[in-house]
């Protein structure tokens, strides 16, 4: 009922919650798949079960902060597009392993993760939208975790706030946090980065593009995901995967930027591309060593079938978070995407008519 509610979904497009999972996705499943129909709905309950076993590991926090618009954003640090920001179709689009591996040459350095979080370290903690409560927590936390681990040294004070506000200030709970990514980016990153070789297999893929940012300055990327097949990933890579894609958006971030947002196009998404175990190890990935990142995210083109996942994941998801996924009808799909993104931002295959 919550999840009906908060989506908008009539009782004909959703689940009922009251229902026993399992046994409900079977006679949905049957209906929808005449043919290996039974085959369908034991997926579906495997997935429940895979779910169970790793639900305990999510509590995916995402926070709030505000950021200026995109054009002033990127003026003031100067970042360059890259050649997939002036895409239009009829010409092949830059395979990621360019774009990204290009982002990522520039983006090292110090073991930061955000060229324009580095400038506006060096300009000072001035007109950021944080207050001297926060960076006197921020301080207090730094010198917790760098008298337990020299390597904290290396990151910035961006990073240390973003973990104290993923734990509410709590600086405890932050240094804990904190210091298990340290010791979880020496066993990830033993290099300092992941390089194109390392995820080479994913790349190919063709998942996401970057593209452009929407109007509170986030960059914006475009994941498909009819593209993502369980039977043909490595979970170990698409780890890596993860963290190259996260590593190398963030190095597109403007100054005074934190954040990003996403549009997820599920347009042919079906059982072959449903992967619970792949997206339960992102969102671990996300919400233990990228705490506050994720601004928006925009699902498009969702197929029923979709759903029936979605239905297992939603309860265990805080209500923040909730917050930040909308689900767009067709009929809405030009009306929001105008409202969030600029139309000069937006890929020409997506621009109203």
């Amino acid at each position: 009922m919550a999840l009906r509610q908060a989506l908008g979904w009539s009782d004909g497009e959703v689940m009922r919650p009251e229902s026993k999972p399992c046994s409900r996705l079977m006679r949905h499943t049957a209906g929808i798949f005449s043919v290996g129909g039974a085959l369908a709905s034991w997926v579906l309950c495997r997935l429940h079960y895979d779910l169970r076993l790793g639900v305990r590991r999510l509590s995916f926090t995402v926070g709030h902060h505000g950021a200026q618009a995109a054009a002033a954003a990127t003026a003031a640090a100067g970042v360059e597009q890259s050649p997939v920001d002036s895409y239009r179709p009829g010409h092949r689009r830059p395979c990621m392993c360019s774009l990204l591996g290009r982002a990522h040459k520039g983006g090292r350095g110090r073991g930061r993760d955000c060229g324009g979080e580095e400038q506006a370290r060096q300009n000072g903690h001035a007109g950021d939208g944080g207050d001297p409560a926060e960076w006197k927590k921020v301080a207090e936390l730094r010198a917790v975790v760098e008298a337990q681990d020299p390597a904290a040294k290396e990151e910035d004070d961006f990073m240390l706030r973003r973990f104290l506000r993923a734990r509410d200030n709590s600086i405890n709970k932050a240094s804990t946090m904190f210091l298990k990514y340290l010791t979880w980016k020496r066993a990830a990153k033993p290099h300092g980065s992941i390089t194109e070789a390392e995820v080479r297999g994913e790349l190919v893929q063709d998942k996401l593009y970057v593209q452009g940012f929407d109007k509170t300055g986030r960059p914006m990327i475009y994941l498909f995901g009819n593209r993502h097949f369980a039977a043909k990933r490595d979970l170990e890579e698409f780890k890596r995967y993860v963290i190259y894609i996260l590593d190398n958006t963030c190095t597109k971030l403007p100054a005074g930027q934190e954040k990003f947002a996403s549009v997820v196009d599920l347009k042919g998404w079906g059982y072959a591309n449903c992967d619970i175990r792949a997206k339960l190890a992102a969102l671990e990935i996300m919400q233990n060593y990228y705490p506050e990142r994720l601004g928006r995210v925009f699902l498009i083109h969702v197929p029923y079938v979709f759903m029936a996942a979605w239905k297992m994941v939603y309860p265990f998801i805080d209500d923040n978070t909730k917050k930040k996924f909308v689900f767009v009808a067709d009929k809405d799909l030009d009306g929001t995407l105008r409202d969030a993104i600029d139309l000069s931002q937006l890929p020409e295959h997506r621009r109203p008519v």
